[in-house]
């Protein structure tokens, strides 16, 4: 049993060293990590800061909505205008009977009219159409601000979500090395008569487990992969950088509670607040007449021309169902901005204080693990190796206690990667960039 014993120190010894440097892994994302040139190797590893960078760049939800509110200020523009004049032109007092019918020159009214009619809405009017239109466009560009921080935070989450599979899969392969490492002691053992055939067996039947968790991991990390394709795209299928999230400090949770209300969500409602009351003081100005012009010139055949003059005006006189009930409409989807606001300012404050109790949780619990369990887990393998080696225990004990430490780090780094997404969560608000 010799062989076995030293097969088992060296598991135990490499695995230990494993843990040791899983151990100074932790929760946070603060710490920046090189960006790399976009010329860098396809191969190169994909680290956290480079993912969230590739995730902004060529992004084609961020150039529609540059596009968008471009759009917006053109039209602010043209909004703001006088409409085009319009031509206009015919035959007025054409006769249609008696046997001055469809003649153009035997009546002296029948005329040939050719004019121009220009309607003049009030300057108050046009210039908040045209603020209507720039209210939306700081709407989008506030939008555009909120998009890219949301896109930072998605694509740093797929790729925390792509590290914790590719760091589950090398934990996979090493338990999969020891359980083919104590397959083949326990053969050795059976040979000599030291270890029953249902040892081997049960070594067997471990070692074949071990490399299915492998494949379930490999198949877990190409669909985290196809996440985070979403968002960066042919850089996806570069291999991930293997370091944990690092170290760092516990952010100011009063800092960013009163820093929200720059946070982009609440001023793109804001400028929706913002649009709503330019479209109420439009609704307003609606009870203010507009007016037009007509200029025209006749000509009568046989008779001297004449010149055509006409000014009309609006009679807003029945403001019942039009302009009050417009006003109303306004003044509601205002009432209902507001409310919107008011509710995001709620929510933010609400997912800060979450976010912020939960990693300083998570950070306690990575360092109990740390401290305790991590320890312990190893110590249990320690322990039924030697009881194993000494004929006082059984290979099942074995096979168990390293089960459970398997287990033991994977629940450790899943806390890691919990604690990464709080803090990703507490970098979107405050907008700080890896």
């Amino acid at each position: 049993m010799s062989r076995f014993t030293a097969a088992s120190k060296s598991i135990a010894r490499r695995h230990s060293y494993g843990v040791i440097v899983l151990g100074f892994a932790i929760v946070a994302v603060a710490q920046a990590e090189p960006t790399m040139e976009p010329s860098a190797r396809s191969d190169a590893p994909l680290g956290l800061s480079e993912a969230a960078q590739l995730g902004v760049d060529h992004q084609p939800l961020l150039d529609a909505l540059d596009a968008q509110a471009r759009a917006a200020r053109e039209t602010a523009v043209s909004a703001a205008q006088l409409p085009d004049p319009q031509l206009f032109g015919g035959i007025q007092d054409l006769p249609i009977n008696t046997d001055e019918a469809y003649s153009l020159s035997r009546d002296s009214d029948t005329q040939i009219i050719v004019g121009v009619s220009q309607a003049f809405p009030r300057e108050r009017k046009r210039r908040l159409r045209g603020e209507q239109r720039v209210r939306e466009a700081e709407r989008l560009d506030a939008q555009r601000v909120l998009g890219e921080r949301a896109i930072r935070r998605d694509a740093s989450l797929a790729w925390l979500a792509l590290w914790r599979e590719d760091a589950a899969k090398s934990l996979a392969l090493a338990a999969l090395h020891e359980s083919e490492l104590q397959e083949q002691a326990v053969r050795i053992s059976a040979s000599a008569g030291k270890a029953s055939q249902a040892d081997l067996v049960m070594a067997q039947l471990n070692r074949n487990r071990q490399h299915d968790d492998v494949a379930a991991r490999a198949q877990g990390i190409e669909q985290a992969r196809g996440v985070l394709y979403r968002w960066i795209g042919a850089a996806a299928v570069r291999p991930v950088a293997s370091d944990p999230p690092t170290l760092a400090s516990m952010p100011n949770r009063d800092a960013l509670l009163d820093g929200l209300r720059d946070q982009p969500e609440l001023v793109a409602l804001q400028a929706r607040i913002d649009e709503a009351d330019a479209g109420a003081q439009l609704a307003d100005a609606a009870y203010a007449p507009d007016w037009r012009l007509e200029i025209g010139y006749g000509n009568r055949r046989e008779y001297s021309d004449m010149v055509l003059v006409k000014v009309g005006m609006d009679l807003p006189l029945f403001t019942r169902n039009r302009q009050d009930r417009d006003l109303a409409s306004s003044l509601a989807s205002r009432d209902a901005a507001q409310a919107q606001w008011q509710d995001g300012l709620r929510r933010l404050e609400s997912d800060v204080r979450r976010a912020c109790s939960d990693l300083e949780s998570l950070i306690g619990r990575v360092k109990y693990y740390d401290e305790t369990i991590v320890p312990q887990s190893q110590t249990a393998i320690d322990s039924a190796l030697a009881g194993w080696r000494s004929g006082r225990g059984s290979l099942t004990q074995v096979l168990d206690a390293s089960r459970v430490r398997l287990d033991v780090e994977l629940a450790r780094l899943d806390l890691v990667r919990d604690a990464a997404q709080r803090r990703i969560q507490l970098t979107y608000f405050s907008g700080a960039q890896r």
